[in-house]
């Protein structure tokens, strides 16, 4: 787990594939909740986490905007943008339509900026 300028937070070696319950264990190991969290797995992290206790992925469950009908056609059409004002200075192939509004594309602030296939190999 690591933060935008290369401080690595948490470590975890994987005994077998990498599935939700190695972030929810990593996220519940932290002293202090991050305020973005970027993986692949955003959905099942949160179903997951919720089912052990962590439910601090509100008010949308990991998702930038509310699931609306308008928010999801234009995360999919790769129209919506979310500002977040508080930060410092996104990936296709969900299942459910509600997923398309954890696109890290939607936040102004994120979007283009972040490598996340880096991001990915580099989190733990």
């Amino acid at each position: 787990m690591t933060c935008p300028h290369g401080i690595c937070y948490g470590l975890k070696w994987l005994l077998r594939q990498e599935g939700p319950r190695d972030h929810v264990d990593m996220l519940k190991s932290l002293a202090v909740l991050p305020n973005i969290i970027v993986c692949d797995i955003a959905n099942m992290i949160v179903a997951h986490g919720r089912n052990r206790d962590l439910d601090v992925f509100g008010p949308n469950e990991g998702r930038v905007a509310e699931a609306t009908r308008e928010n999801i056609e234009k995360a999919e059409s790769g129209e919506l943008r979310v500002d977040w004002p508080w930060y410092p200075n996104g990936v296709h192939g969900q299942v459910d339509p509600f997923d398309s509004l954890r696109r890290v594309s939607c936040v102004r602030q994120l979007g283009g900026k972040m490598n996340l296939e880096t991001a990915e190999q580099i989190t733990f």
